[in-house]
């Protein structure tokens, strides 16, 4: 990373600082969580870090729709930098515990897919493909078995 210059550049550095020495992330980690977060602190700080006051959920909400209306990459990822990104401005003393719940979370498949369930005549056909006397046909009906009442 670059020298620091401006208040986002300081946070962002002492972030990665915590990324790395007490989260054990990789560099890449570091830098990919560093990246997705950046726009949110350079929209949210002007002068200096107590600006993060004017911080809230809606403009957390927003700002994760805005991006996976994108569809640039996996929104799940920019969640899960988000809310890391908020845990440390929390025991920084920057943001209140009020934001533990404020980030949205998101479905991560690709865009037009949708799930689909197997309809009773799948499943008949599915079991009775399983070589029942058999163990490993045996292993794989029971696991069938699991699947559907976890209803996956």
């Amino acid at each position: 990373m670059a020298v620091p210059c401006g208040p986002v550049d300081v946070l962002l550095t002492r972030y990665a600082g915590q990324l790395r020495h007490q989260r054990g992330l990789s560099e890449s980690t570091i830098g990919y969580y560093l990246e997705l977060v950046r726009p949110l602190l350079c929209t949210e700080i002007v002068s200096d870090e107590t600006d993060l006051a004017k911080l809230d959920a809606s403009t957390l909400i927003g700002f994760v729709t805005q991006y996976s209306a994108s569809g640039v990459r996996a929104p799940r990822r920019l969640t899960t930098a988000l809310r890391s990104l908020l845990r440390f401005l929390r025991r920084e003393g920057l943001l209140s515990p009020a934001f533990d719940d404020a980030v949205p979370t998101v479905a991560d498949r690709p865009s037009g897919v949708l799930d689909r369930s197997l309809t009773p005549a799948d499943l008949a056909a599915l079991v009775a493909a399983c070589d029942r006397p058999g163990s490993v046909g045996l292993r794989d009906s029971a696991i069938l078995a699991v699947l559907v009442r976890l209803g996956l």
